[in-house]
């Protein structure tokens, strides 16, 4: 990923790296999120886990390094991109 790097281009070629095929979907059905959250401790020795806080799909044309930049979570918060089917997106709201 560079600073020029889109959403979409993202999203196609973790797709590729993974080799998530047809029938899982194409890269059109999934979408970049910018989640911010908190790390939560395991619980009866299982691993940490994540806290979603806030959760917005980002455009495909918008370029995800340049947001890190631009907008920082608050304190006490983590920021992490997570690619996501684009209908369990929309369905969020």
């Amino acid at each position: 990923a560079t600073p020029r790097s889109t959403a979409a281009e993202l999203v196609r070629e973790a797709l590729e790296r993974y080799g998530l095929g047809p029938a899982e979907g194409s890269p059109r059905d999934f979408v970049l999120c910018d989640v911010v959250g908190r790390a939560t401790a395991g619980t009866g020795g299982a691993g940490a886990g994540w806290q979603v806080e806030h959760l917005r799909a980002v455009g495909d044309a918008e370029r995800p390094l340049v947001l890190l930049d631009v907008w920082k979570p608050k304190e006490g918060c983590g920021r992490r991109f997570e690619i996501r089917r684009r209908s369990e997106v929309e369905r969020r709201g």
